[in-house]
């Protein structure tokens, strides 16, 4: 009886707020912000939630189907915004639509818009986007469909398009002036943000700023920030953010990162970056960064992720990135598909330091990987490397490049030059370990993928056929499942993001045809037969120093 009694003292002497914790349903069409903010009662605008999200626990829900022109700046910790209703996730908008165009000569169009703007995008009536490349102030006139430049002086946005008057021929003409999507004040920590689109925003659609630590940011579609022009802006940004994690979002179109981790003087011991889709960001699509000489950056783990460009323009884009001016150490990156970039497939910088890089599957980009790291460890298993345009394995630095590596069981194929040590390149592995490094090396057969016909995702299929000489040719790296969830099979994994399954089907495997033919060999560069060149399966090298 007297620890019932204890018990029931307890629970009163609570504090309140626990029990005072709400969701905040937000409805732009028809909501009020003098409404008390439940389901049949909702807020209009996103301020008026945050506002009104002041406890510890809060949900913020925006309303499937509708749309917020507004930036949300979070200064409350352990609050999850999300959506609710059926449809398509609510949508943040940094822009602002231009209208009312009338012409002002050959093929161009003036509308009146007060402030400058970042940049411009064009949303065409079949759904498609046109980014303008860029936006200049004043003269001369632009003389191509989608430049534009702003006329300060009167106040007036001018583009140049020759099919037509924009009020008709476009659904809209976006002028992105907001900075940040969804972001907050420093120390803002627990924060939760799912299914939510966020686009045309200045800087960043969604940031996690200033030591505000363990975010989740999932499920999300972020695009169109930043410009192409200079290369600015991060669709996700997580700055001095520790322990947060980014989950199997769709981000594309971002002037500069698609996924940003970076740290500054913070402590960082934490960052999982996984299952996200990130296309046609124009500096790298997955970023790493350390860019200070004081803090650490510790235990990212980058996995099962897609990243890929369609067109990368006159940008210079690599596939994911790491780098340090102070370590980052004990990276991981494994399991991710990576395709038609620019530059490398994966690039490691500087001090970057105790990199596991497992089970990738790495194709059409300039280089499979390259390290410029010096003599901090890095240990690459089980990849392959095809069909790229330069180099397989560049071990890049011009000191001490040889040293704590250990390069074992990859699959290097199609490539015009399979190794690249410093400044001189090796056709085979075997001359390159004569003059520098001790290793083996053996020679298969062509990977046998299921379908390189195309860049979409969802047609290309890089999982193995019967056959490969890729199945159980890897090395146990303690890993337990593959890219797509199927598990290893007698710890022996198969080289690549893919474990052959020996038959079985799975629902999240896509097939769309049989073999493939054709593979793309980069932008601009004709279709090869990419059963015709021969595999080199490295294994059992170290690289040391001779």
């Amino acid at each position: 009886m007297i620890r019932r009694l204890v018990f029931m003292v307890s629970i009163l002497l609570l504090p309140s707020a626990l029990f005072a914790q709400r969701s905040w349903h937000v409805d732009y069409t028809l909501g009020d912000n003098n409404n008390a903010g439940t389901l049949e009662a909702p807020l209009k605008t996103l301020d008026a939630a945050e506002d009104s999200a002041t406890t510890a626990g809060d949900s913020i829900l925006a309303k499937c189907g509708e749309v917020w022109r507004e930036q949300m700046t979070l200064t409350n910790a352990d609050v999850y915004i999300s959506s609710y209703g059926t449809g398509s996730a609510p949508v943040i908008i940094g822009s602002d639509t231009a209208l009312a165009w009338i012409s002002s000569g050959t093929n161009l169009w003036s509308a009146k818009f007060t402030s400058l703007p970042s940049s411009v995008y064009f949303e065409l009536k079949d759904g498609t986007v046109v980014w303008a490349d860029s936006i200049a102030v004043g003269s001369p006139a632009p003389t191509a469909n989608y430049e534009s430049i702003y006329d300060a002086v009167t106040d007036t946005l001018k583009i140049y398009y020759d099919g037509g008057d924009p009020d008709t021929v476009f659904t809209s003409v976006e002028v992105i002036l907001r900075n940040y999507g969804i972001t907050a004040n420093a120390n803002v920590d627990d924060i939760t943000i799912k299914n939510i689109e966020v686009k045309g925003f200045k800087f960043s659609g969604i940031y996690a700023t200033d030591n505000s630590d363990r975010w989740t940011i999932q499920d999300n579609t972020v695009h169109h920030i930043g410009r192409k022009v200079g290369e600015n802006g991060s669709a996700i940004r997580l700055y001095d953010s520790d322990s947060s994690q980014v989950l199997k979002n769709t981000v594309y179109e971002a002037g500069r990162h698609g996924i940003l981790q970076e740290s500054s003087n913070a402590s960082l011991t934490y960052c999982l970056i996984e299952g996200n889709t990130v296309w046609n960001c124009y500096h790298n699509n997955i970023d790493i960064q350390h860019s200070t000489a004081t803090g650490t950056n510790k235990n990212v783990i980058i996995r099962y992720n897609v990243s890929y460009y369609t067109d990368y323009g006159t940008h210079h884009p690599n596939g994911i990135m790491i780098l340090a001016y102070n370590p980052i150490s004990n990276a991981e990156i494994y399991y991710n598909l990576i395709y038609n970039a620019y530059g490398d497939g994966i690039q490691l910088y500087t001090k970057a330091d105790t990199i596991f890089v497992y089970n990738n599957t790495v194709l059409w980009c300039a280089n499979g990987i390259e390290m410029a790291n010096g003599d901090r460890l890095t240990t690459i298993k089980n990849n392959i490397f095809a069909s790229l345009r330069q180099y397989g394995i560049w071990l890049a630095d011009t000191s001490k490049h040889a040293t704590n590596k250990i390069i074992t069981n990859n699959t290097v194929w199609n490539v015009p030059t399979l190794y690249r040590l410093k400044w001189t390149n090796y056709t085979d592995w075997e001359t390159l370990i004569s003059n520098t490094i001790y290793g083996d090396n053996d020679v298969g057969n062509y990977p046998v993928f299921t379908d390189t016909s195309s860049l979409d995702p969802a047609v290309l299929n890089l999982s193995l056929q019967s056959g490969s000489p890729c199945i159980d040719a890897g090395n146990d790296v303690g890993l337990t499942t593959d890219y797509l969830g199927n598990p290893i099979f007698n710890g022996i994994p198969d080289i690549g993001a893919y474990e052959y399954q020996g038959g079985v089907s799975t629902s999240n495997i896509i097939v769309t045809r049989s073999l493939g033919s054709v593979g793309y060999f980069g932008r601009g560069v004709r279709p090869i037969d990419l059963r015709a060149k021969t595999v080199r399966n490295v294994i059992g090298l170290r690289i040391i120093k001779k």
